[in-house]
């Protein structure tokens, strides 16, 4: 097992949050050592729900680090209407619909 959650998840800006788990199975790589793992939630509007996926690059020997981007962390979205075109403009995301 990857651990057990350590605390609630916790925001870390904005946009992102994260969860941890700790003291899971003994790490194969280090003795003495258990494995954990990182759980960062990133808002991406156009990913729905989403999926976690490993990140490669951030995985230590016995931390691994997942990131999930979904819509579910991300903020309320400020949208103008432009009643002339009938579109609606998100000003952060610099689109139109």
């Amino acid at each position: 097992s990857l651990g057990y959650p350590d605390t609630e998840l916790r925001a870390t800006g904005e946009q992102r949050a994260e969860l941890k788990y700790l003291n899971g199975s003994d790490c194969p790589n280090e003795k003495g050592k258990k494995l954990s793992a990182i759980i960062e939630f990133k808002c991406d509007v156009r990913a729905g729900r989403g999926n976690a996926a490993l990140d490669k690059s951030g995985t230590q020997k016995c931390e691994y680090r997942f990131v999930w981007k979904t819509n579910v962390i991300c903020p309320s979205q400020n949208c103008d209407f432009k009643a002339d075109s009938c579109e609606i403009f998100n000003k952060p995301l610099n689109i139109s619909y």
